[in-house]
């Protein structure tokens, strides 16, 4: 019959392919420490699965300890090194002032930080700490990214 699956020392190939560019080298799953630029959240289910160079992350924030700069909320301690700037993922929350559509940023490739924008006035615009209505404000971030 047709060979479903083989093992070669790059990884695990499917059917009939043995190109090593194809071959499926990495699969893991764990828990990551979210950390902020400015002041600090509670993280709970901060979790992510990692298959081959593709990344799913997800984390809920709350208790956040700054609600009155105007500096963006810059989510760090990625799992992994983000590969290029990358637009993919979603954010809801509650207590937030002007909760427009949202998405989440990966910097470019040195970085494993997560940047959230707003829509806003027809601009996509950093969603800042002031944004936060209290410190009971809430948030959860999901995203995939390419390492």
């Amino acid at each position: 019959g047709t060979r479903m699956l083989g093992v070669t020392s790059d990884g695990l190939c499917f059917n009939s392919d043995t190109a090593a560019a194809n071959a499926l080298d990495d699969y893991e799953e764990g828990t990551w420490t979210p950390t902020l630029t400015h002041g600090s959240a509670t993280a709970s289910f901060a979790r992510y699965t990692k298959i081959g160079r593709v990344v799913n992350f997800s984390v809920r924030l709350s208790t956040f300890t700054d609600t009155s700069t105007s500096t963006a909320i810059v989510v760090g301690g990625l799992p992994f090194t983000v590969l290029s700037t990358q637009a993919a993922g979603s954010v809801f929350g509650r207590y937030v002032n002007k909760a427009a559509g949202w998405s989440t940023l990966m910097t470019s490739g040195t970085t494993t930080d997560a940047y959230i924008y707003e829509w806003s006035d027809g601009n996509w615009n950093s969603l800042k700490h002031d944004l936060l209505d209290s410190s009971a404000s809430q948030m959860y971030l999901e995203g995939t990214y390419i390492t």
